[in-house]
């Protein structure tokens, strides 16, 4: 697909006067502004025009002297180059604005348009976001193809940028959309979280039916903490991230083989109460002893931004590392919460789970594997 320069410059949301200078203009991304300036005449209309649906407007004299985030257009670049890395750019922006308030998920988000019900559609890069997101934007509204934004309340920020497509050569750098250039519907209503689901695409070759399967809560976890970014800003992120996945009954597997199979599973999905399900999960306490080490040899967990409890096994999150501790992993962790030392922590294991024959080999090897992963800390 490709769209000449005069398509755009004719279409673009506002004409520029000066054509021999250069201009700023500014989009709204999540919860900020930011501004791209050094931009051609026809530049800053390709820029009005591919993201419209972002509020894209020239800079006005009076907005100049605000303090913008400004990415500044260099000449060394083709604009097809630039214009994939102001992408990238503004993403960064974006999800800034939102940490350690919303939720930032890596996913694709298409609304009903009558309801504002949404599906937050996640996976790996490169998996189908944005195939799906073209066939199913036909029938739905389109609030996002890359950051899905949202607070425990579940109304989402629209992040509706230029969907970014390989050549046909399959060759970056990708060239920006429009995504009224792709026929992509515009949500009517305020888009609010009905629905997660994580893509699963079917590659045997066989065209199957999409199924829609509730994962475990465990499951859900270890598939959608990697897709989102900076859950350890929020207070309590697992937590938070546990009870959102409960409001919604749970996280979805949607597993498909074509994406324009999928718009009639999705629109039955968002018009229908699916299945409640609520994971089988507790909130630990994350308090930390503050006395110091008695002496050398001494073993402590470190602080931890947070820590649930899931079946027989612990997840905890430090910085943006997400780690399930099992075996005797979670005993260790529970009893770390001071400074003991190996025999002190064996006496505690032991009266609680019984002295298997290698007990202190198991204690000594799992302490030293949660020491080389930062979990545990020695003096």
């Amino acid at each position: 697909m490709k769209i000449s320069e005069n398509f755009i410059h004719s279409h673009a949301s506002e004409e520029l006067i000066e054509s021999d200078s250069t201009h700023s203009v500014l989009i709204d991304v999540i919860r900020t502004t930011v501004q791209i300036s050094g931009l051609s005449a026809l530049e800053a209309n390709i820029v009005l025009h591919t993201w419209a649906r972002c509020d894209a407007r020239l800079a006005i004299d009076s907005e100049a002297t605000q303090d913008f985030e400004t990415l500044n257009r260099p000449t060394s670049l083709s604009w097809t180059q630039f214009h994939e890395n102001l992408v990238s750019w503004a993403t960064l922006k974006a999800i800034e604005s939102g940490r350690g308030e919303l939720f930032m998920f890596h996913a694709a988000a298409l609304s009903c348009p009558d309801t504002g019900a949404t599906i937050i559609l996640t996976a790996e890069s490169g998996t189908g976001k944005t195939t799906a997101t073209l066939n199913l934007a036909k029938a739905l509204g389109y609030v996002t193809d890359e950051t899905a934004a949202f607070g425990l309340d579940g109304r989402l920020h629209p992040y509706a940028k230029p969907l970014s497509l390989l050549p046909a050569s399959k060759q970056r750098p990708k060239t920006q959309y429009s995504p009224e250039d792709l026929n992509l519907i515009h949500p009517n209503v305020e888009p609010y979280v009905a629905a997660i689901a994580i893509l699963d695409r079917d590659r045997s070759g066989e065209r199957i039916t999409p199924t829609l399967e509730t994962l475990p809560i465990a499951e859900a976890l270890s598939q959608v903490i990697p897709q989102i970014s900076s859950l350890a800003h929020l207070d309590r992120g697992l937590v938070q991230l546990c009870q959102q996945i409960d409001s919604l009954g749970g996280v979805i597997r949607l597993h498909y083989s074509e994406a324009s199979d999928l718009t009639t599973v999705v629109n039955d999905l968002l018009a229908s109460q699916w299945l409640h399900q609520v994971g089988e999960w507790t909130a630990l306490e994350v308090g930390m002893s503050n006395t110091a080490a008695p002496t050398a040899g001494y073993y402590r967990r470190v602080q931890v931004d947070d820590a649930i409890l899931l079946s027989n096994e612990i997840a905890i999150l430090i910085n943006e590392e997400y780690f399930v501790l099992s075996g005797i992993g979670p005993a260790i962790w529970q009893s770390l919460s001071s400074w003991k030392s190996s025999a002190e922590l064996l006496d505690e294991i032991v009266a609680e789970h019984g002295r298997p024959s290698d007990a202190e080999l198991m204690l000594n090897n799992q302490l030293a594997v949660l020491t080389d992963q930062g979990i545990v800390e020695r003096s």
